[in-house]
């Protein structure tokens, strides 16, 4: 565009930037003009330049390695972006300072180059391009500084995707084109956008996105009104005194580097993006911080609408649209480097009945006939039974199969899985996700284990991967992902053990039977491999009766006491939907007393618990009286006598037998309720038989 068309657009990006920071301001956003440097305490000093990293003294010799900058990766594969014919820009050529290249013998050396200063809390960006991007002290004599320096009208931009969804979350760029007459020097800006929708950077016309803070792309001397060289040190000076010879031009947050002149042109395009410009979280949206997962894309762009519209470093073949998703590249953390499997974000999940299943998983994504798809290929739910519901995979059982997923968009994933057959009780859901082995550099898959943490848990659980594939948990940063399901209201019972005791009130020696039953509520078979019931203090064991789990292996022998185990090797089946019994009997101790104990079984479920059974120990304790009917009478005349019983002690009676002898004087005697009368011995017999614990009083009579 022409200079007077560009001054009149920010003059009017200005003006409009003015008034939106009145209205809503943001840190760091205030920008006062000219970005005089007043020994590092200018107002327009927003964030102060870092030191540059180190790399070698001759910028030819950066390729694969480039001192502290590390190049940023597409499928673990540096991004080498055509200089010529790029199929990322359409086939063509734009204006060669936004033209990514990736040196004279093309598609050769990286294009993009990362380094985080975590100290600074600074990450800094390298771009090589095909020629010079910056306007100022490139000639003869450095002078007075101008309305379009130090760069050309251009925007560099990298973008940030922080949930994997193709869209930018956030993004940071050196823009070129913010110069004018009224703001001199161009700027660094962070952008938050809440647009899941397009690409689209135009902060000052779009109200859903954000300015979240800028920096000059270089300094003014007051004294000179002179750009300062910092020098390649951080030590700025107005003097710039290699003239026309100059081949490093260091603006202290922005940097050009000649690369080579022959046989073609190129250079380094360097600037640095405080952190605190990538933290839109007083807005309610996402930061990078150095241990954020973001994978990211770099494009050059004469627009913030289309900020795609120059060049993209990619090197695939793309029709770069501003209303789609984009092809990011390779996750990774600043300060951890790239990771190279997908990553597992979130899981949900809605009932216990037949539900859904839900996963976010994100990769770098693929390009297949122009549009943008997943590398991720699969991915498959996988359940826990949490039988102590602590939301741990600690009770000994397995990761299941639950489900196969399918595709809902570049980072979606759903699965439809019913529960309902499972027993009740708490599950944790998560994830295996593979990515295309055919897009990674060593031609093997990548897949996560979404629900280990450490990598010894995963191989001693998993076996060692096969040749084809590369095994990990998810990474240190995300950590393990999984998600709690209760399906108590909708799943069968688990298989259970119970105990019972027969009689449950005994007197002392008195045999007591036990019985042990395991029910298997499965629909499929149970193993049980062994029994243990700790009798309580006192009780003598005495024998096994009988068994429809079948023959113990190894069994208690009659008169032990304390723990009895009986063994079953190898483990016996129940069946499914069946269950099985084992019963004993013991002889209860010579101390009165209430006594429970429990049964355990080890099975191939879990090891199931009894709840207890109690035994109560006592004597027999009965009450009688006698009463008559009078006190007084005449001779001849009839009395009757009452003789009430009752059992108040804890244990049943049986046998019980009432006699009373008949005193001289008395005749006729009538034994009433069942009774009977030896009148030569004068007694009287009721056999009332058993008395259960605590019932009564009963009566008997005779007259």
């Amino acid at each position: 565009m022409s200079r007077q068309i560009q001054w009149r657009r920010c003059l009017f990006v200005a003006v409009f930037l003015f008034v939106l920071l009145i209205l809503n301001p943001v840190t760091a956003s205030a920008d006062p003009f000219p970005p005089l440097w007043d020994n590092g305490s200018g107002p327009a000093v927003h964030f102060s330049p870092a030191p540059w990293p180190s790399e070698p003294a001759d910028p030819s010799q950066c390729g694969a390695t480039c001192g502290d900058w590390l190049p940023y990766t597409r499928f673990a594969t540096s991004i080498n972006d055509p200089r010529t014919q790029d199929p990322s820009n359409g086939g063509t050529r734009p204006q060669n300072y936004v033209n990514i290249s990736s040196s004279c013998s093309d598609t050769t050396t990286p294009s993009i180059y990362y380094n985080l200063d975590l100290a600074n809390r600074v990450v800094m960006f390298r771009w090589r391009v095909e020629q010079i991007a910056h306007t100022y002290a490139t000639g003869p004599s450095a002078g007075s500084y101008g309305a379009t320096d130090p760069w050309s009208s251009a925007l560099w931009t990298v973008f940030f995707d922080i949930d994997g969804d193709g869209y930018r979350d956030l993004a940071a760029h050196l823009n070129g084109s913010s110069g004018a007459p009224a703001t001199p020097v161009d700027r660094l800006v962070g952008i938050w956008g809440n647009v899941p929708s397009n690409q689209s950077l135009d902060y000052p016309n779009d109200p859903n996105i954000h300015l979240l803070g800028h920096n000059p792309t270089g300094f003014l001397d007051a004294a000179t009104n002179r750009i300062l060289n910092f020098q390649n040190s951080v030590t700025p000076t107005p003097n710039w005194p290699n003239g026309a010879a100059e081949t490093l031009w260091d603006y202290g947050t922005t940097r050009a580097r000649l690369i080579t002149t022959s046989p073609c042109n190129e250079y380094f395009v360097d600037y640095q993006i405080p952190l605190d410009m990538l933290d839109a979280t007083a807005l309610t949206g996402p930061k990078v911080s150095n241990n954020t997962p973001v994978s990211m894309l770099f494009c050059t762009a004469n627009s913030l609408n289309n900020p795609f519209q120059k060049d993209c470093a990619l090197g695939d073949p793309w029709a770069a649209d501003p209303n789609k998703p984009a092809p990011f590249s390779d996750f990774l953390t600043l300060d951890g480097g790239t990771i190279e499997q997908p990553i597992v974000d979130l899981i949900t999940t809605a009932s216990c009945g037949p539900t859904t299943l839900t996963a976010d998983v994100k990769d770098a994504l693929k390009v297949v006939n122009n549009e943008v798809v997943p590398s991720v290929t699969s991915v498959a739910f996988y359940y826990y039974y949490d039988v102590n519901g602590d939301g741990i995979a600690n009770d000994g059982n397995s990761w299941t199969f639950a489900a196969s997923a399918t595709s809902v968009d570049l980072n979606s994933w759903i699965a439809q899985w019913n529960a309902v057959p499972l027993p009740r009780g708490q599950y944790l859901i998560s994830v295996q996700a593979v990515d295309d082995a055919s897009a990674n550099l060593d031609g093997k898959a990548n897949r996560t284990f979404g629900y280990y943490a450490t990598d010894a848990e995963l191989l001693a659980a998993e076996g060692t991967p096969p040749p084809t594939e590369h095994w990990h948990v998810n990474p240190d940063v995300t950590g393990a992902k999984t998600v709690g399901l209760d399906i108590n209201a909708c799943g069968a019972p688990p298989p259970f053990v119970s105990k019972s005791a027969e009689p449950t009130s005994v007197t002392i020696g008195q045999p007591v039977t036990f019985t042990l039953a395991v029910s298997n509520t499965f629909t499929s078979p149970l193993q049980v491999s062994y029994v243990t019931d700790t009798l309580p203090a006192g009780f003598v064991f005495g024998g096994t009766i009988a068994s429809t789990l079948g023959a113990p292996t190894s069994a208690p022998a009659p008169g032990a006491s304390g723990e009895l185990v009986w063994s079953f090797a190898p483990p016996v089946v129940v069946n499914a939907s069946s269950s099985a019994t084992l019963v004993f009997t013991a002889t209860a101790p010579a101390v009165v007393g209430t006594y429970a104990n429990v049964a355990t079984m080890s099975t191939s479920f879990t090891e199931l618990v009894a709840d207890p059974v109690q035994v109560n120990v006592g004597a027999p304790q009965l009450t009688i009286a006698k009463s008559a009917n009078t006190q007084s009478i005449n001779p001849g005349s009839v009395i009757t006598y009452t003789i009430t019983y009752a059992n108040n002690s804890p244990v049943n009676v049986t046998g019980a037998v009432i006699t009373d002898v008949v005193p001289i004087g008395l005749g006729n005697v009538t034994p009433l309720d069942g009774g009977s009368y030896n009148s030569g011995t004068r007694t009287l017999t009721w056999s009332v038989g058993a008395i259960a614990s605590g019932d009564g009083p009963f009566t008997v009579r005779f007259a």
